[in-house]
C-alpha cells in the first residue's frame, strides 16, 4: 500500500484513509492483493490518524486479478477479518463483470492492472465508470501506456508498451 501512496496522486491516500464502513474500494489488476492486505493491519492505522478512529469499521473491498495470486498470508490475513469484508475475484477482465456482480464502489483504483493491458483504453474506462460511485474516486497509474508525445518509457525495461495512445 505504501507503493500505491508513492505512485499515486497525493489525494489517494486521503481518499482511502477518509472510507467508512458503509464505503466500498475496488483494486484492479490487484495481484496478490497485498495493498489490500495492508489497509487492514494496525501499521496503516497508526500512519493515518482517520484510520485510528475507524479501526474495525473500515470499507469493504475487492481486489481483481486475471489470475489466482493469493498468497498463505493472504488467506491468514483474511481469516482474521469480518467475513465478507473482502473478496478476491479472478479469472476474468474487469469488462466481463457486470454492475451487478461487483456493485459500486466509492473508491477503484488500478496500479499495473488492466489499463495497461488493453488494446481498447475506452473499454476499460467505461467499465471503470459504470461501477463508480457518483462523486467516487478513480486513482491509477500510466506507466505502461506509451503517450503520444513519447516521453515515457514502460514499466519493464527492454519491454514494449502495452497500449498506445493516439489521436484518431
Amino acid at each position: 500500500l505504501e507503493g500505491y501512496a508513492y505512485m499515486l496522486a497525493d489525494e489517494f491516500d486521503r481518499a482511502l484513509a477518509g472510507l467508512g464502513e458503509q464505503d466500498r474500494w475496488l483494486d484492479v489488476g490487484a495481484g496478490q492483493g497485498q495493498a489490500i492486505l495492508d489497509y487492514y493491519t494496525r501499521l496503516y492505522d497508526k500512519a493515518h490518524p482517520a484510520g485510528r478512529r475507524q479501526r474495525g469499521r473500515k470499507a469493504s473491498s475487492v481486489a481483481v486479478s486475471i489470475e489466482d495470486r493469493r498468497t498463505p498470508e493472504w488467506h491468514e490475513s483474511i481469516a482474521k477479518l469480518e467475513a465478507g469484508k473482502v473478496q478476491y475475484r479472478h479469472g476474468k477482465r474487469l469488462r466481463e463483470y457486470s454492475p451487478g456482480e461487483l456493485g459500486r464502489f466509492q473508491l477503484i483504483t488500478h496500479v499495473m492492472g488492466g489499463f495497461s493491458y488493453t488494446p481498447d483504453l475506452s473499454v476499460f474506462m467505461r467499465s471503470v465508470m459504470q461501477l463508480l460511485e457518483v462523486n467516487g474516486d478513480f486513482f491509477t497509474l500510466l506507466q505502461d501506456v506509451e503517450v503520444e508525445a513519447q516521453t515515457n518509457k514502460p514499466w519493464y525495461e527492454g519491454y514494449p508498451f502495452a497500449t498506445e495512445i493516439e489521436t484518431l
